[in-house]
């Protein structure tokens, strides 16, 4: 396997190994691999369709709530705190959005910018 003359199921089916679920319906599984049903969704695209999931206006509200309830832990702190930054940039349009991740704006003139008084939010 190492000089790669042999792959990873044809040394567990050389030994005698069962090859594991996993490996036979994974991302890298040969075409006609079987697929365990109700598992495994394959887009006609071929695109995965995780990764066109957007945050949901409920994904904003929750973070807004979590952020309201300080948490004992300053790493849950620190992730209240990115997701509240989340959902006031969700609230943005996409042009300014990328002024404040290219740190030409700060995310409370944005917010002025787009007519949300950011110490409304806060």
């Amino acid at each position: 396997m190492a000089k790669k003359e042999l792959t990873l199921t044809d040394a567990l089916t050389q030994a005698g190994i069962p090859i594991p679920e996993w490996l036979r319906t994974g991302a890298s599984a040969p075409s006609g691999a079987p697929v365990a049903p109700g598992e495994v969704a394959i887009s006609a695209s071929g695109e995965d369709p995780g990764t066109q999931d957007q945050p949901t206006q409920l994904d904003a509200q929750k973070a807004e709530a979590a952020a309201e309830t300080p948490p004992a832990d300053p790493k849950e702190a620190k992730r209240a705190e990115a997701q509240r930054k989340l959902a006031l940039m969700q609230r943005l349009p996409s042009e300014v959005k990328l002024r404040v991740a290219k740190g030409e704006i700060t995310l409370a003139d944005a917010l002025r910018e787009a007519g949300i008084d950011p110490d409304a939010v806060a």
